[in-house]
């Protein structure tokens, strides 16, 4: 159950104060090249496939809005996205590890 053990880094503090979440529409059939190449973004912190309006939903962190501006023109660059769209995350304000849920219930 354990994947790995390592420092809770604060994005603030590094100085990536910017989370977004964006969501693609990619072309059929090019899951496996646009998420191979989105994972060479640093900044792209989680893929996921999803189901709903979209394809893959992301997490990002930026160092601005400039900086997300120029994170939002690499993953459209990639030649199977087709459209992008980015939400803003205003505050965090819930945010749990798995753990949390272990804990919770009764196994």
């Amino acid at each position: 159950m354990i994947t790995g053990y390592g420092p809770e880094v604060d994005p603030v503090a590094a100085g990536y104060s910017v989370l977004a979440f964006c969501t693609l529409e990619i072309e059929q059939g090019s899951h496996g090249t646009t998420t191979e190449q989105l994972a060479q973004l640093p900044e792209v912190l989680e893929i996921h496939t999803i189901t709903g309006d979209g394809d893959l939903l992301l997490r990002v962190v930026a160092m601005s809005n400039d900086h997300l501006h120029e994170i939002v023109q690499a993953i459209s660059s990639i030649g199977a996205v087709e459209r992008t769209q980015t939400q803003l995350a205003l505050a965090t304000t819930v945010s749990r590890p798995v753990t949390h849920v272990l804990d919770s219930t009764e196994l």
